[in-house]
C-alpha cells in the first residue's frame, strides 16, 4: 500500500508538473512527447513495482467482470460514434443504400465481436494463474485502444456516404479492418494463456484477421459499405464457428435419468 500511495502521488505530482510548464510555455516542443510517454509508462509500472514486495489479494472474478463491464462501455461508445455519424449524414443529406449497409454492417460488426468477447470468462482462469494477471490487465490496454478505434472508423465510414472526406475510401476502409483485425488478435493473444479451455482456434482467429486486412483493398472495385459489410460478415463467421464446439460440447439433458 505505501508503494502504490508514493508511486502513484510522485507521478500525479510529475503530470501536474508537466502541465505547468506547458500551460507557461517552458516545456520545449521537443520533450512534450517524451515526457509524457515516460510518465505514462512509469505510472503504468506502478502496480507491477507495488506487489513485487507482497502481491495484494484480489477477487479473480471481480477483476474479470470490471474488464468485462469496461469493455461493454467502450462497445457503447463505438455504437454511439456510429449513431453520431449516421445522425450527421442524415442531417445534411438524403438516407442512401449505402448508408443503410454501412449502419447496419457496423452493429452487427459489434454485436459479434462483443460476443466473441465474452465466449471465454477469464474469472476461473485468473484464479488458476494468477501469475499471468499483469499480462492479462496490460494486454487490455490494447484491446481497448482497437474498440475506441473501431468506433471512430465506423465514425468515418458512416460519414463518407453523405460528405466529401479528405480520407481516400482505401484509408476510411481500413479505419475499420485494422482495429477489427486487431481486437480479434489481441483478445486471442490476452486470454489464452489465462482461461482454462481456450475457445478460439487460433486458425480461425488469424485467417479472420488476415481477410478483414485484405478486404480494403478490393475497395475500388465493390465501394466502401460493401468492404464493411464483407468484415463484418468475416467476424461473424469465426464467432460461429468458436460458438458452435462449444455448443456441442455442454451437457445434454435427457429423459430416465440418463
Amino acid at each position: 500500500a505505501v508503494r502504490y500511495a508514493a508511486g502513484i502521488s510522485i507521478l500525479q505530482a510529475g503530470w501536474v508538473l508537466r502541465l505547468v510548464l506547458a500551460e507557461t510555455s517552458n516545456l520545449a516542443s521537443t520533450a512534450a512527447l517524451p515526457s509524457f510517454v515516460a510518465l505514462a509508462v512509469l505510472e503504468l509500472a506502478v502496480p507491477w513495482w507495488a506487489e513485487r514486495s507482497r502481491p495484494t489479494n484480489w477477487h479473480p472474478h471481480h477483476i474479470a467482470e470490471r474488464y468485462g463491464l469496461f469493455t461493454i462501455i467502450l462497445f457503447g461508445e463505438s455504437v454511439l460514434a456510429a449513431s453520431n455519424g449516421v445522425e450527421a449524414v442524415v442531417g445534411a443529406a438524403e438516407i442512401s443504400g449505402s448508408l443503410v449497409v454501412i449502419a447496419v454492417a457496423g452493429l452487427v460488426l459489434l454485436f459479434s465481436l462483443w460476443w466473441f468477447y465474452f465466449l471465454a470468462p477469464a474469472g476461473e482462469g485468473l484464479n488458476k494463474r494468477r501469475h499471468r494477471s499483469f499480462l492479462w490487465g496490460y494486454g487490455h490496454y490494447g484491446i481497448f485502444a482497437a474498440l475506441a478505434a473501431l468506433g471512430a472508423g465506423l465514425e468515418v465510414a458512416v460519414e463518407q456516404t453523405g460528405h466529401d472526406l479528405s480520407a481516400t475510401p482505401l484509408a476510411t476502409c481500413y479505419a475499420v479492418a485494422v482495429p477489427a483485425a486487431t481486437f480479434v488478435v489481441l483478445h486471442w493473444l490476452v486470454h489464452t494463456p489465462v482461461v482454462t479451455e481456450p475457445v478460439s482456434h487460433p486458425a480461425a482467429v488469424l485467417s479472420a484477421a488476415a481477410i478483414m486486412l485484405l478486404l480494403p483493398l478490393a475497395v475500388q472495385w465493390t465501394g466502401v459499405a460493401s468492404v464493411i459489410a464483407a468484415i463484418a460478415a468475416v467476424c461473424v463467421l469465426m464467432t460461429t464457428v468458436t460458438v458452435i464446439p462449444q455448443a456441442d460440447r455442454r451437457p445434454r439433458l435427457s429423459f430416465g435419468g440418463r
